[in-house]
């Protein structure tokens, strides 16, 4: 016994010996690395590990409000220098104070606004966008604990305070079209520019295709042939993993759904209204809250509210039960026929429409973080389809308007869904989508995927006479993608249209690829430095779903799939 104690003691002593050695050469390793990325090297540098030092000039070298960045985090550095991670989470808890603050501005200003009842919607609206982007900063700093990677969950992240951005500009766009008297634009100033140097940090010090340029090839491409982009069979297609296997389940089973809740206008259901059965929304519900809307013309303004996550609302077809919403005097953000807000937010065989009222009502607004529609309609004239903020897709869906018929600042993939063109009413242009990426820094923008753009049958014999273009800029960095798709004879061949004078000429991204029909020649598209065909298919690749809203992250290769991962050629 005590032969096999003393062998066994000597084991061990090697191996603490190994051990120690081995910390000692990791010891040395990072010590140089820290002198590399010390105070003295004030280029900036992208790093991928939050325990490296940075210079307060690399880390604010990035930000477009350099002395804001300064201003903030020098408190929180060792002398000029700390850790990105530490940086960063100063940056974004500085952003929450100054929204915060924001918004307490916005409240005291709505209830002083009592004779002007636009401009107590208004800040109202503004109420309720920076609550949403205090929720966010919140979710970010959840997310990115101290000591943590920033690069672990970088695309989470950035969605987050893309999020915040758009919320920020949502409000301030309100403000402009109220022509509010209020200042509270001022107010927002320096949030607005603590959310875009929390995005840039983020942004430099993490993984990400933006950042890269070319698009990496993915883990895994499903090749489909789909000769009809109308086709309603939903054979090999898939799911991202946030949709759980239930999910899945839902949205392709042939078999009877059995809801929570039925909603019917004949008495045949536990509710009248949709609002009803949201009310009912059971506190911590474990899974999906299954909302089934019976065939009807339902004439109420639906609002999934924030609290309200994973719903998962179907019809009986987009031409059967329809939202047709109400008639008010108010602002454009709430003015939606149908708004979903929570995440999760899933819907399938529906339609939405603001037809018949003012031009710019919206039929269906969205800000619901991972979101999906099948088979679904939204029908309206001026930006009926409003995307605020996150990560949404469409597929096999009618979108009908007549301008900016798709628009906001969200991440959003619309695929196999056909785009319907209507006569324009207020100006001899229409235009498919609107995007408004405000800061360059922003994961946001629109791809077109597999779509068809044709003209209503009221407007096709008219079509020639005026002209309608795949999108206009409505901020500077506005994102645009139309890939694999088919475009009618009635797309002018400039393709693009400049924005308010010359907005996002220089800076936009408006992109195509592979697009087929009489309207997807490229030979005379506006020659601006933002506009181009793409040529690469790996750059391609980065706007398809399986990158753009990650869905290489989500698959899994024994499910049936609603969606095509990567490129169809």
């Amino acid at each position: 016994m005590a032969t096999y104690h003393g062998e066994n003691s000597r084991k061990i002593t090697k191996v603490v010996v190994m051990v120690i050695s081995f910390v000692v050469i990791a010891a040395i390793v990072i010590s140089v690395v820290v002198v590399a990325d010390g105070p003295e090297k004030d280029e900036p540098q992208s790093t991928h590990n939050n325990g490296t030092i940075a210079s307060l000039e690399a880390v604010c070298g990035y930000t477009d409000y350099k002395e804001t960045c300064k201003n903030t985090l020098a408190p929180v550095g060792r002398g000029n220098q700390s850790e990105v991670t530490i940086y960063f989470r100063a940056s974004v808890n500085a952003t929450l104070v100054e929204m915060s603050r924001a918004k307490g501005i916005s409240e005291a200003g709505a209830k002083e606004a009592t004779g002007n009842y636009m401009e107590r919607y208004t800040l109202e609206d503004c109420m309720q966008l920076l609550d949403l982007g205090i929720d966010q900063l919140n979710y970010v700093l959840a997310m990115v604990p101290a000591s943590d990677l920033l690069t672990m969950k970088s695309d989470d992240v950035r969605n987050s305070l893309s999020a915040v951005v758009s919320y920020q500009q949502t409000c301030i766009e309100g403000l402009v079209v109220a022509k509010s008297k209020s200042n509270f634009d001022k107010d927002l100033q320096k949030s607005i520019e603590l959310a875009s140097n929390s995005l840039a940090i983020i942004y430099e010090y993490s993984d990400n295709d933006d950042k890269k340029g070319e698009a990496k090839k993915t883990r895994r491409l499903l090749s489909i042939a789909e000769e009809d982009i109308n086709d309603e069979e939903e054979d090999n297609v898939g799911y991202p993993t946030w949709m759980s296997g239930a999910d899945r389940r839902l949205l392709e089973s042939k078999d009877i759904i059995v809801p929570h809740a039925v909603v019917a206008q004949d008495g045949t259901g536990q509710y009248d209204t949709i609002s009803e059965a949201l009310k009912a929304y059971p506190k911590n519900l474990g899974g999906r809250y299954i909302i089934y809307v019976k065939s009807g013309q339902y004439r109420e303004t639906v609002t999934v509210a924030k609290e309200k996550t994973q719903v998962f609302m179907y019809g009986d077809g987009p031409s059967e039960t329809v939202v047709i919403g109400r008639w008010k005097n108010t602002t454009v953000y709430r003015s939606a026929t149908f708004s979903a807000v929570g995440k999760g937010f899933i819907c399938k065989h529906m339609g939405f429409t603001s037809a018949g009222y003012r031009p710019d009502k919206v039929a269906l607004r969205v800000q619901s973080d991972q979101s999906a529609f099948f088979n679904c309609s939204i029908d309206g004239s001026i930006g009926p389809l409003f995307t605020v903020a996150h990560r949404q897709f469409y597929r096999q869906c009618n979108i009908t308007g007549n301008s900016h018929i798709i628009r906001g600042d969200s991440t959003v993939v619309i695929q196999n869904s056909q785009i319907i063109v209507k006569k324009p009413v207020l100006t001899k242009n229409a235009t498919i989508t609107a995007h408004a990426r405000s800061d360059r820094h922003e994961s946001t923008g629109f791809v077109l995927h597999n779509c068809s753009i044709v003209p209503d049958e009221e407007f096709k014999s008219e079509r020639l006479n005026f002209s309608t273009y795949l999108g206009e800029p409505l901020a500077n960095y506005s994102r645009t993608a139309v890939m694999e798709s088919m475009l009618g004879d009635f797309i002018h061949p400039d393709g693009w249209l400049k924005g308010n004078g010359i907005i996002g000429v220089d800076s936009v991204n408006f992109l195509e690829y592979k697009n087929r029909g009489p309207g997807a020649q490229t030979n005379k598209r506006v020659e601006w430095p933002g506009h181009r065909e793409i040529k690469d298919k790996d750059e391609a690749m980065g706007y398809s779903a399986g990158r753009f809203i990650q869905i290489e992250k989500w698959l899994t290769p024994d499910v049936k799939l609603p969606y095509q991962a990567g490129l169809y050629s």
